[in-house]
């Protein structure tokens, strides 16, 4: 990567944390573009280059939230025992209370009445999915992960986990 193209990777970086912020702090509809140029500490103009508008900016922070949320899970695997059951579900269920799970909960929820946002929605969360699964599959111990219901016990699991968060 070229000096050029780092400046602007770090740029849309800030832009990408400023609207994760944004999302965490004021929900999806208090985060606008001028809230968010305002938390990067870069001018209206910047943000328009990296992202034409809202919706650009939204679909790339979808993006970036599943990629927090799959480091998150990653961490927790590396970090704990995956044989202690108990152990790995409290420290999923502090994970998916925090911000990322925040962030995550407020593009899901807008993502219902935007048709736009909600195919992009759908798409992100198959390749989290995806994602997740590959890093259980790669850190569980074998026992655990042989066998073709993986994907099915991840996506369950996950799915009571944020339905717990939400209750």
């Amino acid at each position: 990567m070229n000096r050029r193209e780092e400046k602007a990777a770090a740029t849309r970086r800030r832009f990408l944390d400023a609207t994760f912020d944004s999302l965490v702090e004021l929900g999806y509809h208090g985060t606008s573009t001028v809230v968010v140029c305002e938390r990067a500490g870069l001018a209206r103009g910047t943000m328009l280059h990296h992202f034409p508008n809202k919706q650009a900016l939204v679909l790339a922070s979808l993006e970036d939230v599943l990629l927090r949320r799959a480091r998150e899970f990653g961490a927790v695997l590396l970090e704990v025992n995956s044989n202690n059951l108990g152990e790995l579900v409290r420290h999923f269920w502090g994970a998916v209370r925090g911000p990322t799970f925040m962030a995550w909960l407020e593009l899901a929820m807008a993502s219902r009445t935007d048709p736009v946002l909600d195919t992009e929605f759908r798409n992100v969360m198959k390749r989290f999915d995806d994602v997740v699964t590959s890093i259980a599959e790669s850190s569980l111990p074998r026992d655990v992960t042989d066998g073709e219901d993986l994907h099915l016990f991840v996506s369950v699991a996950f799915s009571t986990l944020n339905g717990l968060a939400l209750d």
